[in-house]
């Protein structure tokens, strides 16, 4: 799939590998996790990694998806159907639990 980024800052964190707010770790998870949205054929593969928690979000992001990066943030995004190529659009980096 086709990654694209709605948000600068979050697209300047997958391509420098720094941002700040953001420990060193989340970082390199966020990037791990990226790469394999990336490297996905469709919604099919992302389920196959179970342990990505992939699930369509509901309520005021309905539409949305989302997979987990650690146990406290998850990564939003939107899958846009453009032909016959899937673009996956980077939302946000979410605090979970906030």
């Amino acid at each position: 799939m086709i990654i694209h980024f709605a948000n600068k800052a979050l697209e300047n964190m997958y391509c420098t590998w720094y941002a700040t707010g953001y420990s060193n770790e989340i970082v390199k998870w966020f990037i791990k996790k990226i790469a394999i949205l990336k490297n996905a054929k469709d919604e099919r593969d992302i389920r196959a990694f179970t342990w990505l928690h992939f699930e369509k979000l509901s309520n005021y992001r309905r539409g949305a998806y989302s997979i987990k990066v650690n146990d406290q943030r998850r990564i939003i995004f939107d899958i846009i159907n453009k032909d016959e190529v899937k673009i996956i659009e980077i939302q946000e980096l979410s605090d979970h639990y906030n």
